[in-house]
């Protein structure tokens, strides 16, 4: 099947489609974008989509529609494709660093509300120079490092890059940013909702912190698919962001996060050759991404249905381990897995399949996918 085919799937179930396909069920993104957004809502903040997930401006704009007051992307890359698709409000959740990036990060504030993170002051400097040399004012965030120790800085060190940025010219203080979520080195297994709540205890306090020395805060934002609701729940918080929850996967149902019935999004997959109690399926590494994480690490994908596991990949070989009670599948048959980690499956892929009901809906191409700067 060419991409120039693909209109042609629309109407038909989902037995009859070509593997391997990415496919996302309508009908779970409906009720995981109403339930998040709900959620963050009723807690009186503002709630903005990370679009690392599905890199996909179609479904950006349902999440907008749903509520979210913009969407946050850590390429710049990223960033141009929703905003040549009609975005309008933009975080760069990335610690940017270069002045061919600032140069056109600040050309692109020409077209949208931009707001970028900063952590050091060699930085500030640069957002400051391209800001000016474009005639565009950029807001700012500090990006406070809450415990993952990725980026950002301390809560004590807040304050000298908060007035840095105060004196800068074309640059305005936003507020302060942080990204923890529920895999940094203290978390201890706690629950994913005691983890929201102490993140945000953390960053209100720094804002408050950083008012009485005379700073205003505008914006308080943090928080993650694991822990958005309860960060959001913390009075003072203003913004709670998050990426997976559209689609959710096989890790976040590992941690707790989600259940079983809200993953969105499977890989169809088949069988091309078997042998005892191994089948292998014609999703590799080349469809289901290396990446996992939650108790069960190594397993690359877990069946939709039974307890079979897609246990080693190769380039475009999926060896699946059965489990007990599993039926031992035909040369021929087609296995549906869940992925342990959809972020980077979904840049493996051009084209996501919609489907509701079993029947093929909508097509989406997944523009933002393979930007590297």
């Amino acid at each position: 099947m060419t991409v120039t085919d693909w209109d042609t799937v629309v109407g038909l179930p989902v037995e009859a489609l070509d593997t391997p396909a990415v496919i996302i069920d309508l009908d779970r993104v409906d009720r995981n974008l109403i339930a998040m957004q709900g959620a963050v809502s009723a807690a009186g903040a503002d709630f903005r989509v990370h679009i690392k997930t599905h890199k996909t401006p179609a479904l950006a704009h349902r999440q907008l529609a749903a509520g979210a007051v913009g969407i946050a992307a850590a390429k710049l890359s990223e960033a141009e494709v929703f905003v040549a698709d009609g975005i309008e409000d933009v975080v760069i959740a990335y610690p940017v660093y270069g002045f061919g990036k600032w140069e056109r990060a600040a050309r692109l504030a020409r077209d949208a509300r931009l707001t970028v993170h900063v952590e050091n002051e060699a930085a500030i400097d640069g957002w400051e120079a391209a800001a000016k040399a474009a005639g565009v004012n950029l807001g700012v965030r500090v990006e406070i490092n809450t415990g993952f120790d990725r980026s950002g800085v301390r809560p004590a060190e807040a304050v000298l890059l908060a007035r840095q940025v105060e004196k800068a010219r074309h640059l305005t203080l936003d507020g302060l940013t942080t990204h923890r979520s529920a895999f940094f080195a203290a978390s201890g297994g706690r629950p994913l909702d005691d983890l929201g709540d102490e993140e945000g205890r953390i960053m209100t306090g720094v804002a408050e912190s950083l008012r009485a020395d005379g700073i205003e805060i505008r914006t308080v934002a943090g928080g993650s698919t694991p822990t958005a609701r309860s960060f959001a729940q913390v009075v003072g918080t203003t913004e709670a962001c998050a990426g997976t929850y559209i689609f959710f996967d096989a890790g976040m149902h590992e941690i707790g996060a989600c259940g079983w019935d809200q993953i969105a999004v499977s890989m169809l997959c088949t069988v091309v050759s078997v042998d005892d109690r191994r089948a292998t399926v014609d999703g590799g590494s080349k469809t289901f991404c290396k990446d996992g994480y939650g108790p069960h690490p190594m397993a690359f994908g877990r069946a939709v249905k039974g307890t079979a596991y897609l246990a080693t990949v190769t380039e475009e070989h999926g060896m699946v381990q059965l489990g007990e009670g599993d039926p031992a599948p035909q040369v021929g048959d087609k296995l549906a897995f869940h992925p342990m980690h959809v972020c980077p499956t979904i840049n493996l892929t051009d084209t996501l399949i919609g489907v509701r009901g079993g029947i093929v809906e909508e097509i989406f191409a997944v523009s933002a996918r393979g930007k590297t700067w």
